[in-house]
């Protein structure tokens, strides 16, 4: 990390990254063991790529898997040094979530524009200190976390209850007596994954 002073201790990191809503999942082919692509699920060369550089197969008009990039915005929920995610069974993902393959986290905490001072006061600043605009005006106030961690299917039906129980009690904990009856009518459309955590680090900016 670059500015150690923004940097949190470990138990800062877990606790964004409990409070976080939502967690943004990332990693390549190179993470993932035996990476096969998903053949129904790869981009098509378009002008919203904006550049025609070599990326794509020249027979098909698809972004070749080596250089294909996942990340996904997904509801997921922390406990004992894992994060617990379900998904359904299709899907681009599925390549990419494969036993042992590398991902990386990235969760998002409090993030606000700051106000410290009075119109007044940043007259007085850009005469003085206009160097101070941009540390202090012009910036963002914001803590993250970031974590790297190994993805594996739950395939034992117990594990899968388990995970399954302590996402619904993150996000829907006035509904949990109905968690299993869902559980258990879904579960055939049902992946349900951990992801043990092996390197977790955070930052935060905070103006006084």
């Amino acid at each position: 990390m670059r500015r150690k002073d923004r940097m949190l201790d470990r138990d800062k990191a877990i606790e964004i990254m409990t409070k976080a809503p939502y967690c943004v999942l990332s990693t390549s082919p190179l993470s993932v063991p035996d990476f096969k692509p998903n053949k129904d699920a790869l981009y098509k060369n378009s002008d919203c790529f904006g550049s025609k550089e070599s990326h794509f197969n020249p027979d098909n008009n698809e972004l070749e898997p080596q250089n294909q990039i996942f990340s996904i915005p997904i509801s997921f929920v922390y406990h004992e040094n894992k994060l617990f995610i379900h998904t359904a069974k299709a899907g681009r993902k599925i390549a990419f979530f494969r036993d042992g393959a590398l991902l990386c986290a990235v969760f998002v905490g409090r993030v606000q524009v700051p106000e410290l001072y009075t119109h007044e006061e940043l007259q007085q600043i850009a005469q003085d200190e206009p160097k101070k605009l941009g540390s202090h005006v012009f910036t963002t106030e914001y803590e993250s976390t970031i974590a790297y961690g190994r993805i594996f299917a739950l395939r034992d039906i117990k594990e899968q209850d388990k995970a399954m129980s302590l996402l619904c009690a993150k996000y829907m904990p006035d509904k949990m007596e109905f968690v299993q009856t869902s559980v258990n009518t879904e579960r055939k459309h049902l992946n349900v994954y951990e992801i043990v955590l092996e390197q977790i680090s955070a930052k935060a900016k905070v103006l006084g």
